[in-house]
């Protein structure tokens, strides 16, 4: 099995973690990459000789996420596995280390994240 983390920024800031129910207008793909995956605590076990760097948390038990889909908008508050979406703010993921060989989709990604303001939350789908 393999992993694809997609981001979505919430850029209304965290007042939406107040709400029931967001709208994923940005969506945020990274290419393949498990060793920068793994410095996100719930992906570290694709490599867990890779130390955790970002932290995450799980989204607010009420809030439930609506994103764009391939038969248009999907409401879930679970990600691909089955499991309870989680969010990191900007500020955390910032500091992921990227190798040289990061693909050039991550890297992209990155840049986009690095612009945010710090307290930006951003959900994990992969």
């Amino acid at each position: 099995m393999s992993y694809t983390l997609t981001l979505f920024p919430l850029l209304e800031g965290p007042r939406v973690l107040t709400e029931t129910s967001v709208l994923c207008q940005t969506q945020l793909v990274t290419g393949q990459n498990y060793e920068i995956y793994a410095q996100i605590d719930e992906l570290n076990f694709l490599d867990p000789t890779v130390k955790v760097t970002v932290k995450t948390q799980p989204i607010p038990a009420q809030l439930w996420v609506n994103m764009y889909g391939g038969d248009g908008i999907v409401r879930t508050n679970e990600n691909a596995q089955g499991a309870g979406l989680r969010f990191a703010y900007a500020q955390a993921l910032k500091k992921l280390v990227l190798p040289e060989n990061a693909h050039w989709r991550t890297k992209a990604v990155m840049a986009y994240v690095d612009s945010l303001p710090n307290d930006i939350p951003i959900l994990l789908y992969f």
